[in-house]
């Protein structure tokens, strides 16, 4: 049974919404920046800011992020492609670099090695939140400023998945978790100080207030885990979209 968990610091407000908004105009690619993450293999900058990032963390482990700034809206459209179709599609067709062409031959070589598990084999997915807290002054219009609730909604709380998460005006703290995913669309928004969002086995990022970072995965019963950190005095929009 495949089992989903979830938890937080401090509640203020769950919701989830519809449509995303366009991706941004596509731009030159770039010299990959420092990074806390290791395993960078290129980047693309976009014309309106944000910087979208493709990592190998081991062989066969590629995975696509991007940091953006609100109200960019992000490049959400090539979160689902395979990471060299996502790399042309950022870029108008440009050749893809070798380095990124090696590691998603990789990542074809370990899907079809890897055990395959029937989807009615599995079971229910399990919530279960740590701790819920009473709302600070304000409630839901705590992200009027940066980040609004609205727009983290119609860009991250998406369905059509087996597994999603939306927590909007959250303070504290969170983190999700799921064994035997296929695939995770994970992203954070701080409206009020700054936070750490760290992927397991995936990657480690700050995440300042007004800034936003998603990071996708595409790979074969995987467990996946994303925790929100360093943020006992931060609010954010925290949202997880995961098929297994």
């Amino acid at each position: 049974m495949k089992k989903a968990l979830f938890g937080a610091a401090l509640f203020l407000g769950v919701g989830c919404g519809g449509e995303a908004l366009e991706s941004p105009t596509r731009a030159e690619t770039e010299t990959p920046a420092a990074t806390e993450t290791k395993g960078l293999l290129t980047s693309v900058r976009l014309t309106n800011g944000n910087v979208v990032e493709f990592y190998e963390m081991q062989p066969g482990e590629v995975i696509v992020t991007e940091a953006g700034q609100y109200p960019n809206p992000p490049a959400a459209s090539v979160a689902s492609l395979a990471p060299v179709e996502a790399y042309r599609e950022l870029t108008g067709g440009r050749d893809v670099p070798a380095a990124l062409a090696a590691a998603q031959a990789r990542l074809e070589a370990a899907r079809a090695k890897a055990p395959s598990v029937p989807l009615q084999a599995q079971g229910p997915v399990e919530g279960v939140p740590t701790q819920a807290a009473a709302p600070q002054p304000g409630g839901v219009h705590a992200s009027a400023g940066p980040c609004d609730l609205s727009w983290f909604q119609d860009n991250f709380c998406l369905s059509g998945y087996d597994y999603q998460m939306c927590l909007t005006n959250w303070w504290g703290g969170a983190w999700v978790q799921i064994n035997g995913a296929d695939y995770h669309y994970s992203a954070v928004c701080p409206f009020s100080g700054s936070v750490v969002m760290e992927i397991a086995g995936q990657g480690i990022w700050s995440v300042p207030q007004g800034g936003y970072r998603w990071a996708s995965r595409s790979a074969s019963n995987f467990t996946f885990r994303t925790d929100i950190t360093h943020a006992t005095n931060s609010g954010f929009q925290f949202a997880s979209n995961v098929n297994y």
